[in-house]
């Protein structure tokens, strides 16, 4: 044990002093970032109070409120990651940023009829993890899904393909009634809000 607290001391060192270099060099961009990600909490919280603005009630506004308080939390992720010197994993999540912010122009621009198929698309996903565990799941050495609640959710999920159509099935089908495709893109999706331009970035 001893050995093992002298070993983790060290290395707490070593990073300690990693990160005190890489502030020093990146302090100025460190602290811009961290300035924006409190202004975005700030904003979202003053927003939150004014109630003649906002109402739970309002489907595509409520959506946006919970999609924008996700992409705080992955700034804040990013941040952390920079400032630890884990400049791959932060650009990871940017790219989850990215994605987070095509998805909300997406929802701000076409409304109630988008913003009520995007929630229940998560019906969608379960399924689809659902299949996916049960196809391995010996292999995970877990206990399969059983044939009662798997049911459960293949019936969730045929009643949304029936209520919206067959492409709704597909992994951005709650745009593929707006995007008139069968089968959406992300890329389909990024282009019609027109944030196609950070693709050499995303890339």
């Amino acid at each position: 044990q001893s050995r093992m607290d002298d070993m983790l001391e060290d290395q707490y060192a070593i990073q300690s002093e990693f990160d005190d270099n890489l502030y020093d060099m990146w302090a100025e961009a460190l602290n811009l970032l961290q300035g924006l990600i409190v202004i975005s909490d700030e904003a979202a919280q003053g927003y939150l109070k004014r109630s003649d603005k906002y109402s739970e009630n309002d489907i595509t506004q409520n959506l946006l409120v919970r999609l924008h308080a996700k992409a705080n939390q992955i700034s804040k992720e990013i941040l952390s990651l920079i400032r630890h010197g884990f400049a791959d994993g932060a650009q990871a999540r940017w790219r989850s940023l990215h994605e987070l912010a095509v998805v909300c122009s997406f929802i701000a621009q076409h409304g109630d009829s988008v913003a009520e198929r995007y929630i229940q698309h998560e019906s969608v996903e379960i399924y689809k993890a659902a299949k996916q565990y049960n196809q391995y799941y010996t292999k995970l050495g877990a206990e399969k899904i059983d044939d009662s609640e798997m049911a459960l959710i293949e019936k969730e999920y045929q009643e949304l393909v029936d209520k919206y159509g067959k492409s709704y099935g597909s992994d951005y089908g709650w745009s593929a009634t707006t995007l008139k495709l069968p089968r959406p893109t992300f890329r389909d999706i990024e282009a019609s809000v027109k944030l196609d331009h950070i693709r050499p970035y995303y890339k």
